[in-house]
């Protein structure tokens, strides 16, 4: 059986490896604007340049963005990824991303602003706090804690209109599904275990997949 600890002390080299391109592309995009422009995401162009979903997550809009973002990132990542292991962890992460910014997609196709530009990791870190809530379980004494957490800090993107606020929501959402997915497959043999968990991942993948086809390709006719 696979249950969920911090006790496990192996590296965090995803979260490590995430933070340093964070910091890299920080620096690229003081230097050369134009290379975020060219990897931030941007709703209409989701199908035709859907390498946006992941890239405009390693991008900030300034220091302070992106201090706060790997601070979090840095304290709850790396337990995550102690637990989870990098694999899993780097497609908890990915797909955490993937969720924000389709929840910024459908968002835009249906209130109609969609050429507003999105970057930063708070999508897929909020992603980690769905985990987090999924893992610990209604009941457990971490659990209240865990979700007064998720609240401030959902409540704080609410309350400040330059803040993703749709981003942060789907990531959790996002997140939380996959998780708690990957619990449900803690007493199974761990032969089998490792499929299932790659399909889990793969189901949320695709459905994120046509929730974004069908944002862009029904409602626009892109």
């Amino acid at each position: 059986m696979r249950r969920f600890s911090f006790a496990n002390l192996k590296n965090a080299g995803v979260t490590d490896t995430i933070i340093g391109i964070c910091l890299v592309m920080l620096g690229i995009g003081t230097v050369i604007p134009a290379v975020p422009q060219a990897l931030c995401f941007i709703p209409p162009l989701g199908l035709a340049e859907p390498y946006r979903f992941i890239t405009s997550a390693f991008l900030h809009s300034g220091f302070w963005h992106f201090a706060f973002n790997m601070l979090t990132l840095y304290l709850v990542g790396t337990q995550l990824e102690r637990e989870l292991g990098r694999v899993r962890y780097a497609a908890l992460f990915l797909i955490s991303a993937c969720a924000g910014n389709v929840g910024v997609l459908v968002w835009a196709a249906t209130v109609g602003t969609p050429f507003t530009a999105v970057v930063g990791a708070s999508g897929a870190v909020f992603g980690l706090f769905g985990a987090l809530l999924a893992f610990a379980g209604v009941g457990s004494p971490n659990f209240k804690s865990i979700l007064v957490l998720v609240l401030i800090n959902l409540a704080y993107g609410f309350l400040n209109p330059g803040i993703s606020w749709q981003s942060h929501v789907a990531g959790f959402i996002g997140g939380y599904a996959l998780a708690w997915l990957w619990h449900r497959t803690a007493t199974v043999p761990r032969r089998y275990a490792g499929w299932l968990d790659a399909g889990a991942a793969m189901g949320i993948a695709l459905v994120l997949a046509a929730i974004a086809y069908g944002s862009i390709h029904f409602l626009w006719g892109l």
